[in-house]
């Protein structure tokens, strides 16, 4: 077994430890990737999770095992039931690699219709910027159907300048599909033309905050 998944088999492993170890606790996860493509490295990260208005916090490498990250696949996880979540608050995760002064962050709504929430994908730059939790708005983006062969929706919840980019595994932009006002929600449509099958990332800003989500395109 290489060292791929011998990490992706540790990342389950603890993911379902999580899952059963107490009933059904809610857990949030994602990647997360240096501006490059690259993996950071499990020594150099540090994170933070925590749920807007509520006075606990979750720290990686401190709180281990609740929050997790596994170097070899990008895969990050929480487990936030000593968050005292509740449907629709606004979950935040805010990370920083400390070998190279990156920092990216993301945010959801929390949605207990099932026991996770898969939040995409996260790039680390120095341009990321940092988030402030007293500033942090209801935000939140779903993308229908997953995989999509035609064309997807994308359904934003917030409230702010909108911005919706899509980027290929390479990091390039491929798509500008809009730049607009959105009064408390927008749905959009993309229909991808002259582009390959493959997996993109669509990136929401909403004023300084940001959601990527990854999706699959079979035409």
């Amino acid at each position: 077994m290489n060292r791929f998944f011998a990490n992706m088999f540790l990342f389950l492993l603890v993911f379902y430890a999580l899952l059963f170890a107490q009933g059904t606790p809610h857990t949030m996860y994602g990647t997360v990737y240096n501006e490059g493509g690259t993996y950071p490295v499990a020594s150099c990260l540090a994170f933070k999770v925590f749920i807007v208005g509520k006075p606990d916090t979750l720290f990686y490498p401190a709180d281990y095992p609740t929050v997790n990250y596994v170097e070899g696949s990008g895969n990050w996880i929480a487990e936030i039931s000593s968050l005292n979540e509740q449907d629709g608050d606004v979950f935040v995760v805010i990370f920083e690699n400390t070998c190279s002064s990156y920092v990216g962050y993301d945010t959801a709504l929390v949605d207990l219709s099932g026991p996770s929430q898969d939040m995409g994908i996260v790039f680390l730059s120095h341009s990321a910027g940092c988030v402030d939790s007293r500033k942090v708005k209801s935000f939140d983006v779903q993308i229908t159907p997953a995989p999509f062969n035609g064309e997807c929706e994308i359904n934003i919840t917030g409230e702010g300048k909108v911005s919706v980019k899509v980027f290929n595994v390479l990091g390039q932009m491929v798509e500008k599909v809009c730049d607009e006002f959105s009064s408390g929600s927008l749905v959009l449509k993309w229909k991808p033309e002259n582009l390959p099958a493959g997996i993109y990332f669509v990136k929401v800003k909403i004023d300084s905050s940001v959601i990527t989500r990854r999706v699959f395109y079979q035409p």
